[in-house]
């Protein structure tokens, strides 16, 4: 619970809501006068723009007029309902007369009245609506009442967008939109809402904050929304910004209510019962909120104000209030059928209690400080993490733009490289097409310009292309003078002469160790023809089936 605008005879619960023709009497309009002033709007030839002055100066004049009649509403409804139904084409003058009706039935219910189309009405937004902020207000005052709150926020809204801040009930309004907020359970927004007219810059210049009408009224709420969103803290601080001096007794009891509220919620008892001591029992009963009581019992028991006890018991007007608003343990305390000495057992049983319940809600309240500590430094070690995570961020994009570059870097040789490959494959194949002229020719030489490119080529990775087209002179003169060696070695063996050219290259790869399979692949024959070949090289040369043709080779020439 927690204390806010209220009329100082209310001895109903609290309620923040503030409602604009609250202090008028409940006192019903004539009939016929109600009928008059709707002929005369209805007969009145007036452009568009007149019609809506005309309703504007209606609901102005609304303001001043005590509510219609509960009777007088219902018909006014049936009439709406009639309108709204026809089947023909609306008219200007139709539509007219529907806004002035909704105007008279809005401020009829706003001020207590009852009717089934109000939620039509709450939902209705045709071009038949009047288009005026006290309207819209009085329809979020409607909304608030049938606590439909997050409709009501939407009119309070709707109606400082139309009126401004210039205009003079727009703190109330802002006022009540704070109060619809806080209902609606959207708690920051309300807290801000309000706080939002005293620091605000486009509220500095409102009337109603320039006169300061306002600023305590929005200071104590806005410290009782703290409260109920239990930053008790904070809201001793916006409370401790007032000058009692400037303050009414009404609004200096709702002060110190809140501020014993914070205290109590806090677990701060001994300023709660210095509240107590100081103010709050010197208060007459009857000024005093009804929750107040069940909320100071703590402190009657604390100082042992049995007398104060005693005394609310007498006071039967309030004693009864308390016991009809209140399930609790003052009620227990109140009730007229037990004895004094009964009352006096239970106020020492209580009184123990509330001891025992101070205690557990102070280790509460520690335990809780040293989780809103912890939490501060777990917030600082959040604060540290976060810049932390932002510079991980920073190397990462940072480490990004390094690997890019290096795969740029990297494309780039592999685009060199393969040029160079390139390269080296067209010099290896023209090389291959010149073997043969090389081959032929007897100035083929490796001479100290071969040997110094192969070095470059092997040693530091130069003129790879000129290194392998020296290898490749070398694997020529190497092959043709093992080739050559080779023919000559085998024209001593008898049957040799015999022998074709394609016989004579087998047994030379054959003596020189080479695989059966690398033979067939080099010479590109079949398997079969180089085993067909093979035994006509033994019946040539007359080698025995069970003897190896390398071995019996090397034999004979041995």
């Amino acid at each position: 619970m927690w204390f806010h605008i209220q009329r100082v005879n209310d001895r109903s619960p609290l309620n923040f809501h503030i409602m604009l023709t609250s202090h008028r009497p409940k006192m019903a309009r004539s009939p016929w006068i109600l009928l008059f002033t709707l002929l005369i709007a209805l007969n009145a030839s007036a452009s568009s723009d007149t019609k809506n002055q005309q309703i504007a100066e209606r609901i102005k004049h609304l303001v001043s007029l005590p509510p219609i009649s509960q009777e007088q509403l219902d018909s006014l409804s049936d009439r709406l309902v009639y309108l709204n139904n026809l089947t023909s084409e609306m008219s200007d003058d139709v539509c007219h007369e529907i806004a002035l009706l909704k105007t008279e039935i809005a401020h009829g219910c706003m001020n207590g009245g009852k009717t089934v189309h109000i939620t039509d009405i709450l939902d209705d937004m045709s071009s038949c609506t009047p288009h005026h902020g006290l309207y819209d207000f009085w329809l979020g005052n409607i909304a608030y009442d049938a606590h439909q709150y997050a409709t009501s926020v939407i009119w309070y809204q709707r109606a400082l967008n139309t009126l401004g801040i210039q205009d003079r009930e727009s703190v109330m309004i802002q006022l009540n939109l704070s109060a619809a907020l806080h209902a609606d359970e959207r708690w920051t927004e309300a807290i801000d809402s309000l706080t939002i007219i005293l620091t605000g810059e486009h509220w500095k210049t409102a009337p109603a904050v320039l006169s300061d009408i306002y600023n305590h009224q929005i200071t104590i709420n806005a410290a009782a929304m703290l409260i109920d969103d239990q930053r008790f803290e904070e809201a001793l601080d916006w409370l401790q910004t007032l000058n009692e001096s400037n303050l009414s007794e009404y609004w200096k009891i709702v002060k110190v209510s809140n501020e014993y509220n914070a205290n109590l919620r806090s677990a701060h008892f001994s300023a709660c019962d210095s509240l107590w001591v100081r103010t709050l029992q010197h208060i007459p009963f009857a000024d005093l909120p009804l929750p107040l009581f069940k909320f100071t019992l703590s402190s009657w028991l604390a100082t042992d104000a049995y007398d104060y006890l005693q005394e609310l018991v007498d006071e039967k007007n309030t004693a009864n209030l308390l016991r009809t608003n209140e399930e609790s343990l003052l009620s227990a305390l109140l009730n007229p059928q037990i004895t004094d000495s009964n009352r006096k057992q239970q106020w020492k049983i209580l009184k123990a209690t509330n001891q025992l319940e101070r205690e557990r809600m102070e280790l509460l309240a520690t335990s809780y400080e040293k989780r809103a500590t912890n939490s501060d430094a777990f917030s600082g070690l959040k604060a540290k993490l976060g810049l932390q995570q932002k510079m991980t961020s920073k190397w990462q994009w940072i480490s990004l733009l390094m690997a890019l570059s290096l795969l740029i870097y990297a494309l780039t040789r592999l685009y060199y490289k393969q040029q160079a490959i390139t390269k080296i494959k067209t010099a290896v194949q023209h090389a291959e097409a010149n073997r043969k002229r090389m081959y032929n020719t007897s100035k083929l030489q490796v001479t100290s310009t071969d040997i110094r490119k192969i070095h470059m080529g092997l040693a530091k990775g130069h003129q790879i292309g000129e290194a392998l087209l020296s290898l490749q002179k070398i694997e020529i003169l190497a092959k043709d003078s093992s080739a050559f060696a080779g023919t000559e070695a085998f024209q001593t063996l008898e049957g040799a002469d015999a022998l074709s050219e394609i016989e004579l290259t087998i047994l030379k790869m054959t003596m020189e160790g080479i695989p059966t399979k690398e033979i067939a692949h080099q010479l590109k024959v079949s398997s079969g023809y180089l085993y067909n070949s093979r035994s006509a090289i033994r019946k040539k040369l007359n080698i025995p089936k069970e003897s190896s043709i390398k071995l019996w080779v090397q034999r004979s020439q041995d």
